[in-house]
């Protein structure tokens, strides 16, 4: 896994996060495989990218939808309080482009393996 960089929980910090992913959807696949990020297609918080962001902002929850990831967590406030932070960003093109191929079934290395409790 390589060495990742984390932002702050913060609006501006979700926001600088996901604007790290403004790449073409083949090179955002090969970028996550290369990290080690694994996923389940359909699935809004085991997104590959969901997954992949959680690594960039510690303690946040990340809910990746078609076209906006949706983050909540807490924020340090400026009296040292902490406070809810719930923001959403748009995707760029390239990860909304991802995000539809994965969950296709394209990129099948990054498909993590789901037990089945039969």
């Amino acid at each position: 896994m390589t060495d990742l960089p984390t932002y702050p929980l913060t609006v501006e910090g979700v926001t600088a996060a996901v604007r790290s992913l403004d790449y073409d959807s083949w090179e955002i696949a090969q970028r996550l495989e290369d990290a080690g990020v694994k996923g389940i297609p359909g699935n809004e918080c085991a997104c590959p990218i969901a997954r992949h962001l959680q690594l960039l902002l510690p303690g946040a929850e990340v809910f990746v939808e078609a076209e906006v990831v949706r983050v909540s967590g807490t924020e340090r406030g400026a009296f040292g309080f902490d406070l809810p932070l719930t923001a959403s960003v748009t995707l760029p093109d390239g990860a909304q482009d991802f995000v539809q191929e994965f969950d296709r079934g394209e990129y099948p290395e990054l498909i993590e393996e789901v037990e089945s409790h039969e």
